[in-house]
């Protein structure tokens, strides 16, 4: 390979592909805590507590990033799995 060609080995590529897996594996982990420790928060408050607004925003942001590190999670198995040419 050249230097600077911008291809990278097929080796390289599979490596990257695990470290997006191992992150988005890690990140879901973090995400699972968040919305866990945020719903016993509000089981802990009443329900009338303003604190409750934002626990649901916590945990709708956690949603929303455990879904995006469950794509990043299929994408490095897409990539691991994909044919090499």
């Amino acid at each position: 390979m050249a230097v600077g060609s911008g291809v990278a080995p097929a080796g390289a590529a599979e490596d990257l592909a695990r470290a997006v897996g191992r992150a988005a594996h890690d990140l879901n982990n973090l995400c699972a805590s968040i919305i866990g420790f945020a719903a016993l928060t509000q089981e802990s408050l009443a329900s009338d507590s303003p604190l409750q607004v934002y626990l649901a925003e916590v945990q709708a942001s956690a949603q929303k990033t455990a879904a995006l590190a469950e794509q990043l999670h299929q994408l490095s198995r897409a990539a691991r799995s994909a044919p090499r040419g």
